[in-house]
């Protein structure tokens, strides 16, 4: 049988790509797309990170608790006793370094809470506790602080510290003094040398903030009080119970502690300075009563609100546009207020 004489000729596939309208167009519709998703991804994100730092206050609720049930009493936020020889107050440990047993972190013989602060390890000092810091923040978890170091005052604990994002109420007042003799009506749960009871909070454990955050992130100084914009920095550590002084303020270090009060509003920027001043030792006047001393306000990594702990072990958000007199009014243990 003979071959037909024609066949049929496949014809060849001819690739054709993209032209550059149409490239411009993918690439057009692919960011709009990245702008869209982008800010929820991030939100989703949020949410995790402030859900975190929600189970870490009440992680620390459940540890004051524990240490109120076994000493009848929630921890001091700072004990100090006074030098025979100076007349300066020591400031022995802190409320969050006695807490550690209460969190599963307990640093055994590395930290001694009878034992002076600055005369505790470094490798103390310088341990990180992750329930201590908030996921949001932007703060270092350790900080150095050269006037203590070999450079300084050459302390045994060193000059690196692991930084605490979360810091004790002080109550309406900044006062710091010694005996602790504050108005009963500005008092906080937590100061130096006190330790409140349950029965102590007579506003109730459901209107009364025990623990707040503390962020450490650096921010911005600007207008009044800067000479510059520059960065400044409001940090305080877990195993460092005292404010600052004059020599800490005259080193240009802006410092905190471990407490926040009510005084200026939530999340006031530039944050206030925490400064005792050693030679009004027993002055309890807060600053608004012509009082020597400082105490730095609360602030929050979330944008616009606060996370408190409460004396009952629950955790709420509050605006930073809180009324001024609900806001302290939460903060004080028997001022008579209520609110919701």
């Amino acid at each position: 049988m003979r071959e037909p004489l024609l066949r049929a000729v496949p014809t060849p596939l001819v690739s054709r790509g993209f032209t550059l309208v149409e490239l411009l167009v993918v690439i057009a519709i692919i960011g709009v797309l990245v702008s869209l998703l982008l800010p929820a991804v991030q939100a989703v994100r949020e949410a995790a990170r402030r859900t975190q730092c929600s189970n870490n206050l009440k992680q620390l609720g459940l540890a004051l608790h524990s240490f109120e049930g076994s000493h009848e009493h929630f921890p001091p936020g700072a004990t100090a006793v006074v030098n025979n020889t100076t007349n300066l107050p020591d400031f022995i440990s802190g409320g969050f370094g006695l807490l550690l047993p209460y969190l599963e972190q307990d640093l055994g013989p590395l930290y001694d809470p009878s034992q002076q602060w600055i005369l505790q390890r470094p490798e103390a000092a310088s341990t990180v506790i992750p329930v201590f810091l908030c996921p949001s923040s932007a703060g270092e978890s350790r900080i150095i602080q050269p006037l203590l170091g070999a450079g300084g005052f050459n302390l045994p604990v060193g000059d690196t510290f692991a930084v605490t994002q979360y810091v004790f109420s002080k109550g309406a007042t900044d006062a710091w003094c010694l005996p602790s003799d504050t108005p009963r009506s500005l008092r906080g749960v937590f100061d130096v040398n006190r330790e409140t009871k349950f029965i102590d909070i007579q506003d109730g454990t459901s209107n009364t903030i025990a623990i707040g955050e503390g962020d450490t992130a650096p921010e911005l100084c600007q207008g009044a009080g800067c000479a510059n914009e520059t960065q400044q920095f409001a940090r305080q550590t877990w195993l460092i119970p005292e404010p600052g002084n004059e020599e800490v303020l005259a080193s240009g270090f802006l410092s905190a502690s471990p407490f926040a009060c009510t005084v200026d509003r939530l999340n006031k920027t530039p944050v206030t300075n925490s400064l005792f001043d050693r030679t009004s030792l027993t002055d309890c006047r807060a600053s608004f009563d012509g009082g020597p001393h400082s105490t730095s306000n609360f602030r929050s990594a979330h944008r616009g609100i606060g996370l408190f702990l409460y004396c009952d072990g629950s955790v709420r958000v509050t605006s930073d546009t809180v009324d001024a007199n609900v806001y302290q009014a939460l903060s004080t243990i028997s001022g008579g207020e209520v609110a919701n």
